[in-house]
């Protein structure tokens, strides 16, 4: 017995020393030097990098706060200078052999510097793409059309007039009118910029080693099927959209008449917007419970004198009661909280991580319920900046693009719960089943519409990159992909003249609507999360529904969250999910779970009434005019 167990013990000794032999052997004395000299590289990229992007953003945020032609040449100088040396550094990341390196932080490293973006592309195209690109949006923003009430006389612009006609007149014939005139006019002058800018950034994705630029865009979810993730995570809410889709039909087909039918999609000019991507303005008509009172937030906000900074400041509030951080002294003296009297700016709301002190915000704070709501979005940015503001700057980022949405969508989410109104004195009401039922489905007429908008957006995207949808192509196609996938219709016939989608301002910037898809699906997900560890959330215990959950003051939930946040991208995204949810992949059961109280009440209300469920094909056609044809 002795003997034997001597003899093993040799035997392994001896597989040791082999082991040792081989890898001492195959070791390549050359490869290890050179990763050594990559960590230094490195180091050295990244610290150049971080004043780079600290010129371009600074450049950047005096422009979209003061739009003036000398703070637009600054900025494209900044960009330009900083583009320069960037590529340069890119171009001496390849010759490194990173992809068989044995230090895994500086392989992710290399991967994620080995992606340049838009600023791999030739000086001449970037600035093109720019130029094309602004020009687009000047033409959302200020092409005119003639107002329905007095065609000869008044002319109206997308933002505050068209916009107001389409979410508050329940004209149809004004509505009809508002949509094709704007959609027209729009669509003739931005389609052949818009063709130009798919071809430069299809160049750029090529330059990055894509083959073209929808496939650059999914690569950051660090998944190869990732396309069929998201066509599952549709399937999984189509069901409820479909009975959300045919209840709203029908009460429009009671409103409208036989302008909408009885199964067929729903006309796009009566959805209250320019793309069907939310139904909130249908509220009124929809809500499953007509006799409750809604609380009037707007009035009571204005009855206790809220002004911009006491809007911020509630939001900031929200973030500390869960242990995050406060906001720093820079970012309440730097950023832009209202359009500036003497100057022009843009309301849409952005966040500029210039330092890990000095983040900042350009926004329109509105003193109203939905402002408040956006200002809990925008404080989420700013806190995930200061999470992450530690790391080298090539980690400073989302752990995905959606990251980046649902970490301030899922605390917007708890902020308009009516327990949380209720807790900052918004209301003093009691909150009957019937109330959060009305307050649930009001979320859900902004949330489902806008995730089908947001995917069918990349759905044609995707084929339009890759070249299976060509210009000829773009409106009948788009009209198609709609109808199937949101059950929307146009309002009259179209021609594959137009260019209906390019009304939509992220379009035309050439940001990713994925993100958006599943930054919904992250938002649940991580408000589930959070719920959960608050004890705000126990599955199947009445008073503790997902969807009267409030997180506000939960530390633990907090902790976690702020763990989550403090990874930026230096781990992949999959890994920063289980941090705070204990899952590693996207899941639509948190929406689900959210929403199955509405969706029980649906299906109800749709047998009771014998509402058809879904929609078949459109009567609207869409013609292909000899002129497009022969672009073919």
């Amino acid at each position: 017995m002795f003997r034997i167990k001597c003899n093993f013990i040799l035997m392994s000794f001896l597989l040791m020393v082999i082991m040792l032999i081989t890898m001492t052997l195959s070791a390549d004395p050359e490869l290890e030097e050179e990763e050594i000299r990559a960590i230094d590289f490195l180091r050295y990229m990244d610290a150049e990098v971080k004043e780079l992007r600290k010129k371009s953003l600074l450049a950047t945020f005096n422009y979209d706060t003061n739009m003036t032609k000398i703070n637009r040449k600054a900025m494209y100088t900044a960009i330009t200078e900083g583009m320069k040396r960037t590529k340069e550094l890119w171009n001496e990341t390849k010759s490194f052999n990173w992809r068989t390196y044995k230090d895994a932080d500086v392989k992710r490293q290399f991967w994620l510097r080995s992606n340049l973006g838009i600023e791999a592309l030739p000086e001449s195209q970037y600035k093109k793409l720019m130029k094309l690109t602004y020009e687009m949006r000047d033409i959302l923003n200020n092409t005119k059309i003639p107002s329905f009430e007095d065609p000869v006389k008044a002319e109206i612009t997308l933002d505050p007039d068209i916009k107001h006609v389409l979410a508050t007149s329940s004209n149809q014939n004004e509505l009809q009118h508002t949509y094709n005139e704007y959609v027209r006019l729009v669509g003739e002058k931005t389609k052949p910029l818009y063709k130009e800018s798919v071809e430069i950034i299809n160049d750029s994705a090529k330059l990055n080693g894509f083959a073209d630029a929808g496939d650059e865009w999914l690569s950051t979810y660090e998944d190869s099927k990732f396309k069929l993730t998201a066509q599952n995570l549709y399937k999984d809410i189509k069901m409820l959209y479909a009975l959300l889709h045919s209840y709203v039909r029908y009460k429009l087909r009671v409103k409208y008449g036989e302008v909408v039918s009885k199964n067929g999609p729903i006309p796009i000019h009566l959805t209250g917007g320019l793309h069907g991507d939310s139904f909130e303005h249908l509220y009124q008509l929809v809500k499953p419970f007509p006799e409750v009172a809604d609380v009037d937030y707007d009035q009571e906000i204005i009855k206790q004198n809220y002004d911009t900074e006491k809007v911020l400041k509630l939001a900031e509030d929200f973030y500390v009661s869960l242990n995050m951080s406060e906001l720093p002294e820079l970012f309440w003296n730097h950023s832009v909280f209202q359009k500036p009297k003497d100057g022009e700016m843009s309301c849409v709301e952005k966040a500029y991580d210039i330092e890990p002190d000095d983040p900042r915000i350009k926004t329109c704070v509105k003193i109203s319920r939905e402002g408040l709501r956006q200002a809990h979005r925008d404080i989420g940015r700013i806190e995930y900046f200061l999470q992450f503001g530690d790391l080298p700057q090539v980690y400073r980022n989302w752990a995905n693009e959606a990251f980046g949405e649902a970490v301030g969508n899922s605390i917007a989410l708890s902020f308009m719960s009516l327990r949380h109104a209720k807790s900052i004195n918004l209301t003093s009401s009691e909150l009957s089943e019937e109330a959060h039922m009305n307050n649930a489905f009001y979320m859900l007429l902004q949330t489902l519409p806008f995730m089908t908008f947001a995917y069918a957006v990349d759905t044609w995207r995707w084929d339009v990159f890759n070249g299976n949808i060509t210009e000829a192509d773009y409106n009948c196609k788009w009209r198609k992909i709609v109808e199937d996938i949101q059950g929307l219709e146009a309002p009259t016939d179209r021609s594959s003249n137009g260019f209906d989608i390019s009304t939509d301002y992220n379009l035309v910037s050439n940001v990713p609507y994925i993100r958006y898809f599943a930054g919904k699906i992250l938002e649940y997900q991580f408000y589930r999360a959070m719920c959960l560890k608050s004890n705000e959330y126990v599955p199947h215990v009445f008073g503790k529904e997902l969807y009267k959950c409030d997180f506000y003051g939960s530390v633990t939930a907090g902790n976690d969250l702020k763990a989550m946040l403090r990874l930026g991208s230096s781990k992949p995204w999959v890994e920063a999910l289980h941090v705070l949810t204990g899952q590693n992949y996207l899941d639509s059961s948190a929406i689900m779970e959210y929403y199955k109280p509405v969706q029980m009440w649906l299906e109800d209300e749709i047998e009771k009434l014998n509402i058809p469920i879904g929609w078949i094909k459109s009567t609207k056609v869409c013609h292909q005019t000899k002129q497009e044809k022969s672009m073919e």
